[in-house]
């Protein structure tokens, strides 16, 4: 749950950016890092959630597939 903790505290900071922007456009370069990081920690918590818990909705995934090493 640590990564999960650092995507919402990163995301916080975003915001932070966000207000002190100069102007419009790096405000909204600020915002959506920060809509970005919710949503990492958002499927984090997906994919470590116990399987008994777990809504009817599957965890989404980035797309890459994760193969096990063969020794």
């Amino acid at each position: 749950m640590r990564i999960v903790s650092e995507y919402r505290q990163r995301a916080e900071e975003c915001r932070k950016l966000a207000r002190l922007a100069a102007n419009l456009e790096g405000s909204k370069v600020f915002e959506d890092m920060a809509r970005n990081l919710d949503l990492l920690a958002d499927l984090r918590i997906g994919d470590i959630e116990p399987k008994d818990q777990r809504t009817s909705v599957p965890a989404r995934h980035s797309g890459t597939k994760r193969f096990r090493s063969i020794t």
